[in-house]
């Protein structure tokens, strides 16, 4: 799922998801995969994310499609 959207850039970093992602940055060592797959899942069936954009500049088109003034 994560591979069609992600996958370039996930591939540009050296890591084949996004769950080796977290695993190989895991500080604490307590990154479970079959819990966050599951949790993955279950909130992008649900809907229940949040997208976050980080931009530099952003049109105004797009402030104010997202709600800015």
């Amino acid at each position: 799922m994560e591979r069609d959207a992600l996958g370039r850039h996930l591939r540009d970093r050296g890591y084949e998801s996004i769950q080796d992602a977290i695993s190989s940055n895991d500080q604490e060592g307590s990154f479970d995969p079959a819990t966050f797959s599951e949790g993955l899942t279950e909130c992008l069936t649900k809907g229940h994310f949040r997208l976050v954009l980080v931009l530099d500049e952003a049109p105004q088109e797009l402030i104010t499609l997202l709600g800015g003034t």
